[in-house]
């Protein structure tokens, strides 16, 4: 790395939304060279000898991600490097049509099944499944295929609930399509902030200058806290997520829980509000209820009406 270019700018923890793709993810570093020249660099605790077919396609993710960031296809790869660093070297990942068309496949999968739309599993790759945490559920899920009247009622549960889980989305879709003027009067977003202060720590503390506008938040609320770059999608603009603790007409003081607050200096800010997403417990209580048939299961139905909630369903 030393005998190459200096990049003009390094960013760091860049979760990039694509509404368009349905896809988000949170790229570790991404080197800006002189436009449009850029790398998506992705760390690694661990490492083998020969980079993973897994890590390999991570990395093309992310890249595919940080495309659209600077307003390219995301299969257009001509001024973006890939990079993996690991304990053993440095990787250059080669996002072939084929790789990418891969990546594209898996992701329709996965919405598909969000869908609640019939697919047939195809897994990318069993060569990682004996390390893989899930693997125990995985099986079970796979090789328990009886249409049991208790299998069915889980199974409404589980898409219920995945359902709730979109609503969670909503307001990154409309940041998407909608301008900010639109957002403010909707009260999902907050405009004309500016970095005052930010104080260091585990969870660091950022206290926001505003202007007089009349302020439609509350303390509690988690928001997303956005830099306006420009020529930059919102939802790939450098950006925190935190929760308010604090806020007025002229300030509001915020936790962060999640990205590097010093980016954020020298920009106009947006607060977008997130909404919180609790349907992970709700489909843990799901999946170990489905997953531990004889008393516990029956004790379960028992206390949710059996008959009613089939029923319902």
């Amino acid at each position: 790395m030393r005998s190459g270019p200096l990049p003009r700018r390094i960013l760091t923890e860049i979760t990039i939304t694509n509404t368009l793709t349905r896809q988000e993810g949170r790229v570790d570093s991404i080197f800006e060279y002189n436009y449009p020249i850029v790398e998506t660099v992705d760390w690694k605790t661990y490492g083998e000898p020969k980079l993973s077919r897994t890590d390999s396609y991570q990395a093309i993710g992310y890249g595919m991600l940080v495309n659209y960031r600077y307003g390219r296809p995301e299969d257009d790869f001509t001024n973006n490097t890939l990079v993996v660093i690991t304990p053993n070297g440095i990787h250059h990942p080669r996002p072939t049509l084929n790789a990418i068309r891969k990546i594209r496949e898996k992701r329709e999968y996965i919405l598909n099944v969000l869908r609640g739309q019939r697919v047939r599993a195809r897994f990318a790759y069993p060569a990682v499944c004996p390390t893989c945490p899930y693997r125990i559920g995985c099986n079970d899920y796979r090789n328990n295929l009886q249409r049991t009247r208790r299998n069915r009622m889980t199974w409404a549960r589980t898409f219920r609930v995945l359902d709730k889980r979109q609503d969670t989305h909503m307001n990154k879709f409309l940041a998407t399509h909608l301008p900010l003027s639109f957002l403010r009067e909707f009260g999902i977003a907050e405009l004309g902030y500016r970095v005052n202060q930010i104080r260091e720590g585990d969870r660091p503390i950022i206290i926001l200058g505003r202007d007089s506008q009349v302020c439609r938040m509350d303390s509690g609320n988690t928001v997303r806290i956005i830099s306006l770059e420009p020529n930059i999608p919102l939802l790939a603009c450098i950006s925190c997520c935190g929760k308010i603790r604090e806020i007025t007409d002229e300030y509001a003081t915020i936790e962060v829980d999640r990205g590097d607050p010093s980016q954020l200096l020298g920009f106009d800010i947006v607060l977008l509000k997130n909404e919180v997403d609790l349907t992970k417990r709700d489909l843990e209580a799901i999946d170990f209820v489905r997953r531990q048939p004889g008393r516990i299961q029956d004790m379960a139905f028992a206390l949710i009406g059996e008959n009613n909630e089939f029923r319902d369903s």
